[in-house]
C-alpha cells in the first residue's frame, strides 16, 4: 500500500514513521521540497520525497498533516483526488465555523475523508476516527491495526468538531 504524507510538521514526521511499517510512504510539502527530502532521508528505505501532484496520483491513502493555513496552497498543487481516501490529521484554526474535516471534504468534493490524529501526542495506541464513508473508515481502521493502533469510532464527520475542540483544549 502506498501512503502519502502531506506535510513535514512534527505530527507528519511521527505519522510517516508509523506508516512505514504498513507500506511505502511518500512525503511532500508544498513550497518546501527540501523539508520533504530531509524527512524521506530520515525515514530511510521505503520512503521517498515527491511532488504533491505525484503523491496524489500514486497514493492509496493520502494523509493531510500540514499546518491548516497551508491547505489551500496544497490543494492547488495536488490536483484532483479521484476516489482517494484522505485522512485529515490537521487541527484547523479556531476561527473555522464548520469543523475542519467537513471543510476539507467540501473543498475536495469527496465523501472519502476520515478525520484521525487531530489529538496531540501521545495517542497511546488509540485514535478516534470520524467518517461518513463506511468503506473509507474500514480501510483506515485496517491500516491502523496493521501499525498497532486501535481505531475508535468517533461517529460521522459532523462529530469531528468535538475532537477538534478537545484537541485545542489539550494543546493549550
Amino acid at each position: 500500500m502506498m501512503i502519502g504524507i502531506l506535510g513535514t510538521t512534527s505530527k507528519a514526521s511521527t505519522l510517516a514513521k508509523i506508516f512505514t511499517r504498513a507500506g511505502s510512504v511518500t512525503v511532500s510539502d508544498p513550497g518546501h521540497a527540501d523539508r520533504a527530502e530531509r524527512l524521506a532521508a530520515e525515514l530511510g528505505a521505503g520512503a521517498v520525497a515527491v511532488t504533491p501532484y505525484r503523491q496524489a496520483m500514486t497514493s492509496d491513502i493520502l494523509i493531510f498533516a500540514m499546518d491548516w493555513l497551508d491547505l489551500d496552497a496544497a490543494l492547488t498543487q495536488l490536483g484532483p483526488l479521484p476516489n482517494r481516501i484522505v485522512i485529515d490529521a490537521m487541527l484547523p484554526e479556531a476561527t473555522i465555523t464548520q469543523n475542519g474535516a467537513r471543510t476539507l471534504a467540501h473543498k475536495l468534493d469527496s465523501p472519502h475523508v476520515v478525520e484521525a490524529f487531530v489529538e496531540p501526542l501521545p495517542w497511546n495506541g488509540v485514535v478516534n476516527l470520524c467518517a461518513d464513508d463506511p468503506d473509507a473508515r474500514a480501510r483506515v481502521t485496517k491500516l491502523l491495526r496493521e501499525c498497532g493502533i486501535e481505531a475508535r469510532n468517533g461517529g460521522p464527520l459532523a462529530s469531528a468538531g468535538t475532537n477538534e475542540r478537545r484537541a485545542r483544549a489539550l494543546a493549550s
